[in-house]
């Protein structure tokens, strides 16, 4: 029995589209002067490791669906980062196969050491005899 979590390959991961902005999703008007949240489309949602990712390589930007909002913001202020919000985007989905890689190497040696044991606890048990 196995007690540490296992992780599944991703057997699409290799054949997983590109993380990158789509375009800016319009927003709601706001009353008043002042910062608002700014929604971007990507072309597709993060994965459970960019998640993981995003708050080591950027504040104030959340994650919804296949949506990155970027909070207390102006379309402007997007408008003049552009380059620099796509090369974050890039820079998470690096940042994201690379947790994912580093997570099934563990898993790979967990389960290599659980293999080991098993098959030393299966010799030590079938070497064991009891007098007639």
């Amino acid at each position: 029995m196995t007690t540490h979590l296992t992780v599944v390959p991703d057997a699409h991961a290799e054949q997983r589209p590109r993380l990158r902005v789509l375009r800016v999703v319009p927003p709601e008007p706001h009353h008043g002067p002042g910062t608002y949240d700014v929604r971007l489309e990507l072309s597709r949602p993060l994965t459970v490791h960019e998640r993981q990712a995003l708050p080591h390589l950027a504040r104030r930007m959340l994650p919804v669906g296949s949506e990155l909002v970027v909070c207390d913001t102006t379309l402007e202020r997007v408008g003049a980062r552009a380059h620099e919000l796509a090369d974050l985007v890039a820079a998470v989905e690096r940042a994201g196969r690379q947790i994912e890689d580093e997570v099934r190497t563990r898993a790979a040696a967990v389960s290599a050491a659980e293999d080991q044991e098993r098959r030393r606890l299966g010799d030590l048990a079938r070497s064991i005899r009891f007098p007639a």
